[in-house]
C-alpha cells in the first residue's frame, strides 16, 4: 500500500486528486488538507508521497517540500501546479514529478506509473544498508559498491556524523571539531562544499536524504547505515547479563574489531571514543572467554583470549585472562612469555608494575 497525503489551498483541487487516485485500489489517501500547516505540523511518518500546491497564502509549497523532506527524508513529493515556470525549483528539490493543473487522468497515471518505480526502489535500498567499517580503516558499501569520497574532509564529515548515531550536531559545532583552524565565512565555506561533496556521493545510489537538516543542525539518517560500532556497543549493554544464548552473537561482533575505532585516521576527535569502543570490546572479550569456560571449551577460549590480546596487548584484564588459560593447558613457558611481556609495557608506558594478583596467578 502506498500512503499519500494532499495539500492546495483549493478544495476543489483536493477533492479532484482525491477522487483520480481513489480509482487504485494500492493506493490510500490519507491526509488531504488546504491547511499546509496541517502537513508542516502532522505526523507524516506513514505517508509514502506528498502532492502539494505551489502557490497557497499560507505558505509557499516549495518551503513546505523543503521542511517536510528534511523531517521525513524517505517522503517524495509530487507538485501540482498551474504554473510552470517552479519546475526547475521543484526538481532542484528532487521531486518525485511535476503535474499541471488541471490534473489530467492519463497525465496522473504516468505519476503512478513512477511512484510505484520508486516505491519497489525505495523497497530494494531500504532493504539493502549501507554497510560502515569503522573498526581499522573506514569504509562504506552500498552491496558490493564501495561508496568513494570526493574530498577527505567529505569522508571525516560523514564519520564524525555518525559518531553522533543519529542525534542533531549543531553547525558550530561541527566547524570547530572538522576546521578548527579556519574562521568565519571561510569555514562555512569548506563546510558547505564538504556537505554537498557527502551528500553527491551518495545521491546515485540511494532515493533518500542521508543527511538531514534541521535549524541549522545536521545528523545522518542512521535507519540507512549498519555500523559495526553500534553493533559493539548494542551487544555490549548486556555484558553483565550475557547467557549463553548470546554467545554466538558476541562472537560474530566481536570478530569485526580487528583494529581500533577509525585507526587508520587520523581526526582529532576521535581519541576519547578509540577508548571507549576498546573498553567495551575488551569487556566483551572477557565474558564470551568466560562462557567458553564454562562450557569447557578451552582451546575455544585460548584461541578468543590470544586474538583478543593481539589487538589490545595492553589490556589487563586479556593478558591476565591469556595467562590464565595457557597455565590451564600447562604451557606455563608461553604464560610466562606473555607476562615478562605485559610487565616491560607496564613500566615502560606507565612506570607500573603488575597487579598482585600475577604474583598470585604464577604462585
Amino acid at each position: 500500500m502506498i500512503h499519500v497525503a494532499i495539500v492546495d489551498d483549493e478544495q476543489p483541487a483536493v477533492d479532484l486528486l482525491k477522487t483520480l487516485l481513489s480509482h487504485r485500489d494500492e493506493i490510500s489517501v490519507d491526509l488531504m488538507t488546504t491547511n499546509p500547516l496541517d502537513v508542516l505540523h502532522g505526523d507524516l511518518s506513514v505517508i509514502d508521497i506528498l502532492f502539494v500546491d505551489i502557490e497557497m497564502p499560507e505558505m509557499n509549497g516549495l518551503e513546505l517540500a523543503q521542511q517536510v523532506t528534511d523531517r521525513y527524508p524517505a517522503l517524495h513529493v509530487v507538485f501540482v501546479t498551474a504554473y510552470n515556470e517552479y519546475a526547475v525549483d521543484a526538481f532542484n528539490l528532487h521531486a518525485l514529478d511535476y503535474l499541471m493543473k488541471p490534473v489530467q487522468p492519463k497525465r496522473l497515471e504516468e505519476t503512478l506509473a513512477l511512484i510505484e518505480e520508486r516505491a519497489e526502489s525505495d523497497h530494494m535500498n531500504t532493504a539493502e544498508l549501507c554497510s560502515v567499517k569503522t573498526f581499522g580503516v573506514f569504509s562504506v558499501h552500498i552491496g558490493d559498491t564501495l561508496i568513494t569520497f570526493r574530498t577527505r574532509k567529505a569522508e571525516e564529515l560523514l564519520a564524525y556524523l555518525l559518531s553522533a548515531q543519529g542525534n542533531f550536531v549543531s553547525r558550530s559545532v561541527l566547524l570547530d571539531m572538522l576546521w578548527p583552524d579556519f574562521e568565519g565565512d571561510k569555514a562555512l565555506m569548506n563546510f558547505n562544499t564538504t556537505l554537498y561533496y557527502l551528500k553527491k556521493s551518495f545521491s546515485s545510489l540511494l532515493h533518500r536524504k542521508v543527511v538531514i537538516q534541521q535549524r541549522g543542525s545536521y545528523k545522518v539518517d542512521i535507519d540507512c547505515f549498519s555500523c559495526d560500532f553500534i553493533h559493539l556497543k548494542e551487544a555490549s549493554r548486556n555484558t553483565s547479563v550475557m547467557e549463553d544464548a548470546d554467545l554466538d552473537f558476541s562472537l560474530s561482533i566481536i570478530a569485526e574489531y580487528h583494529e581500533r575505532y577509525l585507526a587508520a585516521s587520523d581526526y582529532p576527535w576521535v581519541y576519547n571514543d578509540q577508548l571507549r569502543y576498546e573498553s567495551m570490546y575488551s569487556n566483551l572479550v572477557g565474558k564470551a572467554v568466560e562462557i567458553l569456560e564454562k562450557r569447557n571449551n578451552i582451546t575455544r577460549a585460548l584461541e578468543l583470549a590470544e586474538t583478543a590480546l593481539a589487538i589490545v596487548p595492553g589490556d589487563d584484564n586479556i593478558n591476565y585472562l591469556t595467562m590464565r588459560l595457557l597455565l590451564r593447558v600447562g604451557n606455563g613457558v608461553k604464560a610466562r612469555e606473555y607476562f615478562d611481556l605485559y610487565r616491560k609495557r607496564l613500566e615502560q608506558e606507565h612506570s607500573l608494575k603488575p597487579s598482585q594478583r600475577y604474583k598470585e596467578l604464577f604462585s
